[in-house]
This record gives C-alpha cells, sequence and structure tokens, in this order.
C-alpha cells in the first residue's frame, strides 16, 4: 500500500510514462541521481519499475529524461519566460512546470532540437530535469495544467542569440545534409551493384552452386536453406535474387553481408574501399 504521497507521486510517474518519457529516480531533496541511474544506465520505462523505486525510496525527487523527439526549456530568468509567453502564444498552454526558487519555468514540448542552437542567457535546453512533486531545500515544484504539444522551430525564435544561425536555418542546413548523404549514398549503391556480378558473387560464397541459365534469368538450389530443387531465381539485369521456397532475398550488397557475417552497411563500407581501390 502506499501512503498519499507516495500515491500522487505514483500518479505523475504513470503520466510521465505515457506520454513517452523515461524516468530517473533522484536523492531526496535534491538533483543527484542514484547510483547506477542515468541518461546511459539504468532508468524506469515502465509503470512496475516506478512503483518499486517508490517503495523503496518513498522520499526520492523523480526527473524526466528526454529523448530525440522532445524539447525541454529551462527557463531561469522568469522576465525572459514572459516574454517568451507574449511573443509566442500559440505555445504557451504546452504543459510547463514552475521551478521552485526563481520563479522558472520548465517548458515541455514534441519536437526537435537543432544542432548548434545557441540560446541567449537565461534559458537553456535540458536532457533531464526534475519534475513535481520533487521538492528543492523543501520547496515543491509546481505541476503545470494541459499536455505537451507539437511545437516547430519557432519556439526559438526569439531565443536565439542575434548574429548566430536560427533553428529555422539550422533545420534547413541539417535537412539537406541528410539529402546529400542519401544522394551519395544511392550513388554509391548504384557503383557498387555495376561492378560486381551477382553470379559471380554467389560462386566465391558457395562454390558449388550450379546455375542454370535461361535469357535474363539464372535459377539454381538455395543455398540459404535445405533445397530439394531450385527454388532460387536471379534476374541478371537487375541484379536481384530472391527464392520461392525461404524466401530469402536481396542485391549483391546483402549477398555480400551475408557472405562476410556482416550488416549491410559495412558492407556497402568494404565494397566501396574494394572499388575505389582498382581505379
Amino acid at each position: 500500500m502506499f501512503s498519499d504521497q507516495q500515491e500522487e507521486k505514483f500518479k505523475v510517474c504513470k503520466w510521465w510514462l505515457a506520454r513517452g518519457f523515461a524516468l530517473l529516480p533522484i536523492q531526496p531533496n535534491s538533483k543527484y541521481l542514484f547510483a547506477g541511474y542515468g541518461e546511459h544506465q539504468k532508468k524506469i520505462t515502465t509503470t512496475e519499475q516506478a512503483a518499486e523505486i517508490i517503495r523503496k525510496f518513498p522520499l526520492a525527487n523523480i526527473a524526466v529524461l528526454g529523448h530525440g523527439g522532445v524539447i525541454i526549456l529551462d527557463f531561469d530568468n522568469p522576465e525572459l519566460y514572459k516574454l517568451w509567453r507574449d511573443r509566442h502564444p500559440e505555445y504557451k498552454d504546452t504543459y510547463t512546470e514552475k521551478t521552485p526558487g526563481r520563479d522558472g519555468a520548465h517548458v515541455f514540448a514534441y519536437g526537435h532540437v537543432p544542432s548548434g542552437l545557441k540560446l541567449v542567457p537565461g534559458v537553456e535546453i535540458k536532457k533531464r530535469c526534475v519534475v513535481y512533486p520533487s521538492t528543492i531545500d523543501g520547496r515543491s515544484y509546481t505541476r503545470g495544467a494541459g499536455e505537451i504539444i507539437e511545437a516547430t522551430s519557432d519556439i526559438f525564435f526569439s531565443l536565439s542569440i542575434p548574429g548566430t544561425p536560427t533553428a529555422s536555418l539550422l533545420n534547413r542546413i541539417e535537412r539537406s545534409q541528410v539529402v546529400r548523404q542519401q544522394q551519395t549514398h544511392n550513388s554509391l549503391v548504384e557503383q557498387i551493384k555495376a561492378n560486381n556480378d551477382l553470379l559471380h558473387v554467389f560462386s566465391v560464397y558457395v562454390p558449388d552452386i550450379k546455375f542454370e541459365i535461361k535469357g535474363n534469368v539464372a535459377t539454381a538450389r538455395c543455398p540459404f536453406h535445405k533445397d530439394k530443387k531450385p527454388s532460387l531465381f536471379v534476374l541478371i539485369e537487375k541484379g536481384y535474387y530472391k527464392c520461392h521456397a525461404c524466401g530469402e532475398h536481396g542485391d549483391v550488397i546483402n549477398l555480400y553481408a551475408w557472405g562476410e557475417g556482416i550488416d549491410n552497411r559495412e558492407a556497402v563500407a568494404r565494397l566501396t574501399r574494394k572499388l575505389q581501390a582498382v581505379r
């Protein structure tokens, strides 16, 4: 059985867990983690774990751990927070808690924080923060109302340091970098396929394989399972294989990865190095 205080803490834990947040137990009346817990260590991700911690450490504080799709803004400067609310009425109702002591605020929203963003003094982005009903120096965080809402890069518009890239610009840069990486990757993949004959690679890793070729299609017994009749077919021009029986399929990269016992990313890297070596 929980006390009323423990029951309130458990209810809050369930609220955060239902919204995709992991939790961390914090030492009573402080912001220090319990040993063994942290961003890259053990954390609370289920209601059963939350209940166990509350029973074991009834006076423990609770912190939420953000992730890639969450924004946690920590306003130490109450005037800056009020100014931000006035300039961003579309976000003023997203879930917010008041912090003890300086009348600051923790603002929570779903969204993306662009790397390289520089914020004005008085506000920072947190990866984790202590939440209600935790206490610091005997003073409690104040629970907010409402839900956590989706936010765009506009949430940072009035918080960026003048003269540094805005969040919108940084987001555009990140998107263009992703597109270029995808284009480069796609180009490499096409070059690898064009320079590696699929039937030859089969013969390297399955020396006893015997293909029967008719036009653009080659068939053989499948090396991926105990095949009693030719179930594997290869579309020679397309560089694609599939087994009718076991369903195994892919291209020369998948086959090379299988033969070498590596993943596809490493297969692309190795085949790229081989390709560059012969140029």
